[in-house]
């Protein structure tokens, strides 16, 4: 009978691993998402999906620690992480919906730019040399993935662009929030902070769709899939230091390039491809250099 070689990784292969299931665990449900947007609004959607990893997130919360788990001296920090991350997420998900998942996701991922012009104001951390440089590589990776597709509406393009900073914003504030909470902790009251903030505006539009029979497993699996990933993710980060985590993440351009050919059936001009590259160059040394930067740092 045969057997299989055994695998002896180390910590930190163990953890890029993690990482690069727990981000092809974003690219289905992202997928998920532009499926099920031509049925209900952005903010149902972003509704369903936290509250499904708010209650499967929440009993392994319990088993780790329970109340104490739950402890933060930062209720305000969570607060603002919670709502320009519930933003973020209904931004991302309108752009799912009215563009091609490569090319929305290739302007979210820009988000990189906003941290580095905002990170001395907000975290006190100085801006990367050669951020100028990086500034003009983006806007020129923007304006080639633009052209081919958006035939002059620049009004997504710019939704993306703004759904870009909002994902700065919350990537701002976990950062800062990891000085004083434990990740799990900072994830929960974001799902219960985002399921609220999302909540908020279907009441008060009357947005709420009835769900239909066959949506039912989409919508679990959405929900399902992106607590995995976010566990996975934070487990990641326990294991592999953050400036090789943190670039693995514009592997999710290749699961959004997969998903348009495979199912629409479409694929990007070369133009967009030429884009996302430089998009994805300026994130993984923007990203790299920062995490490295904050690990070399002295605590």
């Amino acid at each position: 009978m045969l057997s299989l070689p055994k695998l002896h990784l180390s910590p930190q292969q163990r953890g890029v691993v993690l990482a690069l299931v727990g981000i092809g665990c974003l690219g289905i449900s992202d997928a998920l998402v532009k499926w099920l947007s031509g049925h209900y609004s952005s903010f149902q959607l972003v509704f369903t999906r936290n509250s499904v990893s708010l209650l499967l997130l929440t009993p392994i919360l319990w088993a780790q620690g329970g109340k104490a788990m739950l402890k933060t001296k930062r209720p305000l920090g969570h607060l603002w992480r919670g709502i320009v991350g519930t933003v973020g997420m209904a931004l991302s998900f309108y752009c799912y919906h009215h563009l091609s998942l490569g090319t929305a996701l290739a302007l979210i991922m820009t988000y990189p730019l906003f941290v580095a012009l905002c990170s001395k104001w907000y975290l006190g951390e100085p801006m990367p040399h050669q951020f100028w440089l990086y500034l003009v590589l983006g806007f020129v990776g923007v304006t080639l993935i633009s052209q081919p597709t958006m035939h002059g509406d620049w009004w997504t393009i710019g939704l993306g662009l703004l759904c870009a900073f909002f994902w700065a914003l919350a990537r701002m504030a976990s950062r800062s929030l990891t000085r004083t909470d434990k990740p799990i902790t900072i994830v929960f009251y974001f799902f219960v902070i985002g399921t609220i903030s999302a909540a908020v505006p279907l009441i008060w539009n009357h947005q709420w769709q009835p769900l239909q029979q066959t949506d039912w497993l989409g919508l679990l699996a959405m929900g399902g899939l992106g607590a995995t990933a976010q566990l996975l993710l934070t487990r990641a980060l326990a294991l592999a230091p953050a400036w090789r985590v943190a670039p693995l993440e514009y592997s999710l351009l290749l699961w959004a390039i997969g998903f348009d050919w495979l199912w629409w059936n479409k694929l990007p001009a070369f133009a967009s491809l030429v884009g996302a590259a430089l998009i994805t160059v300026v994130g993984v040394s923007l990203l790299g250099r920062r995490a490295k930067a904050v690990a070399d740092s002295p605590a």
